[in-house]
């Protein structure tokens, strides 16, 4: 833990920047809002801002969870402004009323880069991916994973939908054969009778055998 010089740290507050990166893809998905440890709770950067965002409106601050996945609205989707256009009055003061800014470095040779979920291929600084985590918190969009049995449950429920499909298929497909073979029995001991109910007198005798065959 890295913490500012005294003065610094008398005169504002303080977050953790850590976020959650993906051991899987290396991708950043997620991060922590706040931290308890033995009882004392630490904010993040994200979570200092949102309170004193919320202090600043008279409301008190909401979160769904102490760690969660938020949605990302894109690379390069906020405004951004160089410090020294600011420094020097370039920008003025008016442009950032009512705005929420952070500071940050946004330069690839800072090493402040990361993937994330969206624009793959694309890495977002790291004072984006904070005002994305911001932006979610105070719209409260929030993403809770879903716990591993309901993915179980889930993908048991479409298995058995699939297998009951395919079960009334084979049943359906039973029973067209099934009518096909019926229907061919039907025809082929039935032939002898309409044989001889259209052919000439001479026929007679091949009814009778058939008839013969199944009367004795």
């Amino acid at each position: 833990r890295v913490m500012p010089y005294p003065a610094l740290a008398e005169a504002t507050s303080q977050g953790f920047v850590n976020t959650l990166i993906d051991e899987r893809d290396g991708v950043i998905r997620s991060t922590f809002v706040y931290l308890d440890e033995n009882g004392t709770r630490t904010d993040s950067f994200v979570s200092a801002i949102y309170e004193k965002y919320m202090d600043f409106l008279g409301k008190e601050a909401a979160y769904p969870t102490d760690k969660g996945a938020f949605p990302f609205r894109g690379v390069s989707e906020y405004e951004n402004i160089s410090l020294i256009d600011v420094l020097d009055g370039t920008i003025p003061p008016q442009a950032f009323d009512d705005c929420v800014v952070l500071v940050g470095a946004y330069a690839a040779g800072m090493m402040d880069a990361y993937y994330v979920p969206v624009d793959k291929g694309q890495q977002m600084y790291g004072v984006e991916i904070h005002a994305n985590a911001l932006q979610a918190i105070m719209e409260g969009k929030t993403l809770t994973a879903v716990p591993d049995w309901v993915n179980g449950l889930v993908a048991a429920v479409i298995a058995l939908i699939l297998m009951l499909i395919l079960a009334w298929n084979y049943i359906k497909l039973l029973f067209e054969a099934a009518e096909r073979y019926i229907l061919l029995g039907v025809i082929i001991y039935t032939a002898p009778v309409a044989f001889a109910m259209g052919a000439s007198q001479s026929t007679s005798n091949i009814f009778k055998s058939w008839c013969r065959m199944f009367g004795g």
